[in-house]
């Protein structure tokens, strides 16, 4: 996520995973559109299957679809709780249906899914993370919810906020490569980028080159990346709320000859 000139701009990976078959694909999209005024998109474990026939137990992007309906859903602090209390139903349901020695592990993350909502509203534009949390206890595991606002650096003052997989934070950290990342999404990782000077076009390409740099740090142990490398971009408008940007996007920087060695890791800025 990026502010810029005129509102906030929002970019998604399209992969998934299925961590029982392994299997992966990258026709899905992330960020669901709240009409007129915003979006929900998200990361995590966003859907739960059953120990038996393998049918879908909890899906959270359903969920969404169903709950953040508008006019109904206005971005306040009921509807949020309504969503957090719907979620932890749902896995209530799937639990008690499953043997404790099928429960879940508790997520390496700290989270089970991470939610973020941008929300424009009065010539304004908000942000908020939702976090469904989980813990495998005994005799019965913990399930919560924390909604928590985004601070203001990230959605007004151009600074980078990456949720989720951070592990290409390294790329951003340092000077950029010739040919590979702008020196503007340096700067707006590291210590923040004038939004005034940042029109939609840089904005989105700033966002490309973090979901590429998470794309390049993302292996995992059967070879295959756990972030893809073709996103959707959406853009929050201060005055006129949601439209998309750019759908089906390469993420690859237009020259990758100047690839540095991979320096995975970095400082995680949140």
């Amino acid at each position: 996520m990026l502010g810029i000139d005129r509102g906030v701009l929002v970019g998604a990976d399209k992969r998934v995973g299925n961590t029982l078959s392994n299997a992966i694909s990258d026709g899905t999209s992330k960020i669901l559109p709240i009409h007129p005024a915003g979006l929900v998109t998200g990361c995590g474990l966003a859907a739960l299957q059953s120990e038996d026939d393998q049918h879908i137990t909890v899906d959270i992007f359903r969920m969404f679809r169903r709950l953040c309906r508008y006019p109904q859903f206005q971005f306040q602090a009921a509807d949020f709780h309504r969503i957090g209390q719907a979620w932890m139903d749902l896995m209530s349901d799937h639990l008690k249906n499953c043997a404790p020695r099928h429960w879940p592990e508790t997520p390496p993350s700290g989270y089970w899914f991470r939610s973020l909502f941008v929300h424009q509203r009065g010539g304004t534009v908000g942000a908020w993370d939702l976090d469904f949390e989980y813990e495998r206890l005994d005799p019965r595991p913990r399930l919560d919810c924390r909604l928590d606002s985004i601070k203001d650096d990230f959605v007004n003052q151009g600074h980078l906020l990456m949720e989720g997989d951070q592990r290409g934070a390294g790329y951003l950290d340092r000077a950029p490569a010739v040919g590979l990342f702008l020196p503007e999404t340096h700067k707006a990782w590291t210590s923040g980028i004038d939004p005034i000077e940042v029109n939609i076009e840089k904005g989105a390409r700033i966002l490309k080159d973090a979901l590429f740099a998470n794309h390049l740090c993302s292996t995992r142990a059967d070879g295959e990346r756990s972030v893809g490398d073709t996103c959707d971009i959406a853009f929050v408008d201060r005055e006129v709320g949601f439209r998309w940007y750019e759908q089906n996007a390469s993420t690859a920087p237009p020259s990758l000859s100047a690839l540095p060695d991979r320096p995975c890791g970095g400082n995680l800025h949140r």
